[in-house]
């Protein structure tokens, strides 16, 4: 591949090698949130969503969510928004921890987010996301791939590196067994507030 077209591969599969491992990666998240908005639908934000392929697979899966994206890559925001647009969805350009439009616009019935992201900046920027998550989402789901998780263990691990709570997982009357885990947006214990 040459190098502009390596680059739109990159776009599409969200630096994926294929489709059917971003397909592969991607399923467990949509299966949890997927149930999760059995409870309530509404609009759904990926916080660095890349090509806007999490979000499509989300919308195809449970209908009637508004899905929406933030991006800094142009490249890649452009790409989700051709994949949003059908569904009614938008992606808002920008720093995720700095763009102002997508906290003025909604009460997200669910936040997608990749805890590692809280640990690439500094505790002003923290702070501010911490704040428009406690403000205007009701869910929060983390989430990671496996280059997070080895360097932290297991999605707990990274978790409570970024400050942040797991909640304990609502378990089925049923079956007993859990349906989801989402992020509280409370302190772990001993993290400070940053």
């Amino acid at each position: 591949m040459t190098g502009e077209s390596d680059a739109l591969a990159d776009s599409r599969f969200d630096g994926f090698a294929t489709a059917s491992a971003m397909r592969a990666a991607h399923g467990p998240i949509v299966d949890l949130a997927a149930e999760l908005l059995k409870q309530r639908l509404g609009p759904v934000l990926d916080l660095g969503c890349g090509s806007g392929a999490l979000l499509e697979a989300l919308t195809r899966e449970r209908e009637g969510i508004l899905p929406c994206g933030v991006e800094i890559d142009p490249q890649r925001a452009a790409y989700a928004r051709m994949r949003l647009e059908p569904y009614g969805g938008t992606v808002f350009e920008g720093d995720l921890f700095e763009v102002n439009a997508p906290w003025t616009e909604f009460r997200w019935a669910l936040v997608l987010l990749m805890p590692g992201r809280l640990l690439e900046v500094d505790d002003r920027r923290v702070a501010k996301l911490r704040r428009r998550l406690r403000d205007t989402a009701e869910n929060v789901i983390t989430y990671a791939y496996a280059d997070w998780l080895d360097r932290f263990g297991d999605l707990d691990g990274l978790v409570a590196a970024a400050g942040l709570g797991i909640s304990p997982p609502e378990v089925d009357d049923v079956t007993g067994h859990p349906l989801w885990r989402t992020c509280a947006l409370a302190l772990a214990p001993g993290a400070e507030d940053r």
